[in-house]
């Protein structure tokens, strides 16, 4: 489940998690990966369920807990910061939630323009705007194939069992300057899953991991040198 990217060795490690958008997964933080790779170490998780040999999960807490062991294992050797992409903020933050309420704790998790309004009408909205610009790009890095669909279908319906719990770790709210056009004025992230202000990128929802990578690369270490103190 969890693919190996990059081999630095600077603490904390990072772990990624991609959306369950269709076409998501970890092939997205592989850019990303080179930016970080030469200092940390880079891996990111597959989602349970969008392998087409793998059965969905039936239940929000069935995914979370499935990716959370695969952090823990990560975490017995050394620390551990989180980055998803997309909705993977969201999973991300519930992860760490996990794994604080095991006894476990997180450097940080950081949240790479992530939607996650706590209005359900809304977030399928966003997930809709996002896949129709996915099919729209053709583009090779964002792949979609009915399981890819399917597999989305299901995250979507367990998505609203998601509750509102904060977690003690560091946070980071990396933001494109470009929104998704179905959001309106509506905040991306609640309050109780980031605490303090956002900081920007020029560029769009996906732009911001791929063409502006070395800028989102940038903002992430300066954050993760701030976790260790330098």
């Amino acid at each position: 489940m969890r693919q190996l990217l990059a081999r630095g060795a600077a603490a904390p490690a990072l772990v990624c998690i991609p959306s369950f958008l269709a076409g998501s997964g970890p092939h997205q933080f592989a850019r990303l990966a080179r930016e970080l790779g030469r200092e940390r170490q880079v891996s990111a998780l597959r989602l349970p369920g969008m392998r087409a040999s793998d059965d969905l999960p039936a239940t929000w807490a069935a995914a979370i807990e499935s990716l959370a062991a695969s952090v823990a294992s990560e975490l017995e050797r050394g620390p551990v910061a989180l980055i998803g992409y997309s909705a993977g903020g969201a999973i991300a933050h519930a992860v760490a939630r996990r794994i604080e309420d095991d006894g476990g704790e997180l450097a940080g998790v950081a949240m790479i323009d992530t939607y996650s309004p706590e209005e359900h009408d809304l977030n399928r909205l966003v997930l809709t705007d996002a896949l129709g610009q996915i099919l729209s790009r053709d583009n090779a890095l964002t792949p979609v194939d009915d399981h890819g669909l399917v597999s989305m279908g299901g995250y979507v319906r367990i998505y609203p069992e998601r509750e509102a719990e904060p977690i003690t770790a560091p946070t980071l709210n990396l933001r494109a300057t470009v929104t998704l056009s179905s959001f309106g004025e509506v905040a991306p992230v609640p309050d109780w899953q980031h605490r303090g202000p956002a900081e920007y990128i020029e560029a769009d929802h996906f732009s911001i991991i791929e063409d502006r990578v070395a800028e989102t690369a940038a903002h992430l270490r300066r954050w993760l040198d701030s976790l260790s103190g330098h």
